[in-house]
């Protein structure tokens, strides 16, 4: 059975690619990510491959762009499409698109917005797993817990702890049954510390064989830690990572420069590539940050 990583100790790493693009040393936070200073994009903890599944079109209505719980996957090829090219809440469409972008130069600002592309954001919960080929559209809501299935198109909410499938996405049938869907609330995976995160299997292994899982000694976060970043969205329409904006613990930023220096050192290490790294379970923690 797997033992507990030290949650004051600093490991070396190598890591075989940049871990700013893999987000390896990101996955154990949550992240917000603001674009153009009016839009945020916030990602639950080990969630952060998720960010490489979004495909954002024209300008969102909502602030919030997308919304990601903690623990979700996705399959390599599957797609989260937020906004749109289309004003479908009004009686017409027309946008500069089909406008020609021209026309835009003649309109005043109030017209402006009118006529700009825009759609609403999507949500997804804890524990959420993105089949291969399965594509989520905007405004959608997906519970906790729900399996989407391959090749569904997910065109309006789904419930938690559900299996979806189909084109449009329909519910095929409930994911857990009641026990195990007792143990995965009493689990609260989001709020799971770092170095418990890989104690997660084998909860699940000692359920399964009936035996208590209390052994392990899970401790959660009152507080989750997370990381602002600034980003923007590139001609591909992916979301891109620029720069480290600040710090939070649960809704208090930290304002320390100390801390922040320290914790700038750390996520520093992320810049140089095929270099060793020092990698903590949760370096909020090991600083002391609370």
């Amino acid at each position: 059975m797997a033992n507990k990583l030290d949650p004051n100790a600093l490991y070396r790493m190598q890591f075989p690619e940049d871990p700013l693009k893999s987000t390896d040393l990101f996955k154990q936070y949550e992240i917000s990510i603001t674009i153009d200073n009016m839009h945020t994009i916030n990602i639950g903890r080990f969630s952060t491959p998720i960010v490489n599944r979004l495909t954002v079109i024209g300008r969102p209505i909502t602030a919030q762009i997308f919304k990601c719980g903690a623990f979700c996957e996705a399959a390599t090829d599957a797609q989260i499409v937020v906004s749109g090219e289309h004003s479908n809440n009004r009686s017409s469409n027309i946008t500069f698109g089909s406008l020609g972008d021209v026309y835009a130069l003649f309109l005043s600002e109030d017209e402006r917005k009118a006529y700009a592309p825009n759609g609403p954001g999507s949500e997804i919960g804890n524990n959420v797993i993105l089949s291969t080929s399965s594509v989520v559209l905007g405004g959608t809501i997906i519970g906790d817990g729900t399996l989407v299935a391959a090749g569904a198109v997910v065109t309006s909410d789904c419930e938690p702890r559900s299996i979806y499938g189909g084109v449009p996405a329909k519910k095929i049938r409930d994911r857990f049954d009641a026990s195990t869907r007792d143990h995965f609330d009493l689990l609260k995976m989001q709020d799971i510390r770092g170095h418990c995160v890989h104690l997660i299997n084998q909860w699940s292994l000692l359920l399964e064989k009936g035996m208590s899982f209390e052994s392990l000694e899970i401790e959660h976060m009152p507080r989750r830690p997370r990381i602002q970043f600034e980003g923007t969205i590139g001609p591909d329409r992916k979301v891109k990572f620029l720069n480290i904006l600040g710090y939070w613990i649960g809704d208090e930023a930290i304002v320390s420069p100390k801390i922040k220096q320290g914790l700038d050192d750390y996520f520093n290490q992320l810049l140089k590539p095929n270099v060793p790294v020092q990698w903590s379970p949760d370096i909020f923690y090991a600083m002391g940050i609370t």
